[in-house]
């Protein structure tokens, strides 16, 4: 990389999702996932607040390398949540390593084994190095498969933190759960998830008819 390379960018990445398997009678769906940095008048202020949305993507490999004859993973647990921070190419001269289009996260934990008792969701958290910053990743845009809401664990933020509409919740919490309510669709993939690998490779397999563009 030098000074003269020029990277591209995106701001949106819509998802197209068909009508999953074992409901074949809903609509289709479009999901869209943001990353827009701050804008500035000509003052210097903030015109429009910066966005970085939360998207699951597909982690492979799908075993632990460090316990090869464990199961393969399946559901819910094929998959991590990450704050995407950029959607990009490589500039000219480095395309050749890879041509498509990239997604740069900020990861979080997998998501834990079980649910809470109280209202059924998964948890996560920032997913931090030794030295405590936030673990990152690239990944194709393609290995990003749906939109997700993660919302904060209230009861674990300062109590004297006084919130408003205008903080980045993303930015001042550590431990989220997984809000498969956000949706329909998610809804419903957790329910038939939790049905067992069985019921659940099918819908694994058609994942790549998911379909996507940039804006």
């Amino acid at each position: 990389m030098s000074d003269s390379h020029r990277i591209n960018l995106w701001h949106r990445l819509y998802l197209h999702h068909p009508a999953p398997p074992f409901a074949p009678l809903d609509p289709p769906r479009r999901d869209v996932v943001r990353a827009s940095p701050t804008s500035l008048d000509d003052a210097g202020r903030p015109r429009k607040t910066g966005v970085w949305d939360v998207a699951m993507y597909l982690e492979k490999p799908n075993r632990r390398a460090f316990a090869r004859s464990d199961p393969e993973k399946y559901g819910i647990h094929r998959y991590r949540a990450g704050r995407v921070r950029a959607f990009f190419t490589l500039p000219p001269g480095l395309s050749r390593y890879y041509p498509g289009h990239l997604a740069y996260l900020e990861l979080f934990t997998p998501f834990n084994a079980g649910s809470s008792p109280t209202h059924g969701l998964h948890s996560t958290s920032w997913d931090r190095t030794s030295t405590g910053a936030r673990r990152t990743l690239v990944v194709p845009v393609s290995e990003i498969v749906f939109a997700c809401h993660l919302s904060p664990k209230f009861h674990l933020l300062d109590k004297e933190l006084k919130l408003n509409a205008k903080m980045d919740m993303l930015a001042i919490s550590e431990h989220y759960w997984l809000n498969h309510y956000y949706s329909h669709y998610i809804y419903q993939l957790v329910r038939h998830w939790r049905r067992g690998p069985s019921r659940s490779r099918l819908f694994d397999r058609l994942l790549p008819l998911t379909r996507t563009s940039l804006a």
